[in-house]
């Protein structure tokens, strides 16, 4: 049985997962939920808000027979899916990383997603604190620690005000990088 609500964020970020595992971060612009319609497993999901937030809630029995009915909706559907899809790939993809590339690519992600531009790079929101970092990128809050370090004096990343400043040219190299890494996977793997 799918949920019988589903949201969609107009403000903030909003943080799914199951079990204690994050299992994504999304922000404005999204659907929360939607997915219930492709799988009963998200049922067991657990979604925090992690910001002030705006969300707009729909009954996801009459939006399925709204979107069904229409051309479109059908086309947002495959589209929703194949979203899911391929953050569940990245997610696979991460996993069999080495923890240094695992927390690079969790941390620009965040700053191309959710980071605020500044003159020195893009700064992830304090709302992502080391506790949630450490989670998302699956690593221990020691090993966070020594590879946040390790970033620090390679120049990777710069950390102020406990706050985590990534260089730009740093987010855009290691995500165009791992976006390869991913497709080279799905081709390979259908």
């Amino acid at each position: 049985m799918w949920r019988k609500k589903f949201n969609y964020i107009l403000k903030g970020k909003v943080m799914t997962s199951r079990n204690g595992v994050i299992l994504a971060i999304d922000g404005e612009n999204n659907f929360i939920g939607l997915e219930s319609l492709f799988t009963e497993d998200l049922s067991r999901d657990t979604f925090f808000i992690l910001e002030n937030a705006v969300l707009l809630e729909f009954d996801t029995e009459e939006a399925l027979y709204n979107l069904l009915s229409l051309q479109e909706g059908w086309v947002h559907l495959i589209l929703q899916e194949k979203r899911r899809l391929e953050q569940l790939t990245r997610t696979y993809v991460c996993i069999h990383k080495k923890g240094k590339e695992k927390l690079q690519y969790a941390l620009s992600y965040l700053a191309k997603e959710f980071g605020i531009v500044t003159d020195k790079g893009i700064l992830i929101p304090k709302c992502f604190n080391k506790s949630i970092i450490s989670n998302f990128a699956n690593l221990t809050m020691n090993s966070l620690k020594r590879i946040l370090d390790t970033l620090e004096k390679e120049g990777w990343l710069e950390i102020e005000n406990n706050c985590l400043i990534i260089r730009k040219e740093h987010v855009e190299s290691y995500f165009n990088f791992f976006r390869t890494d991913v497709k080279h996977h799905l081709t390979h793997t259908n």
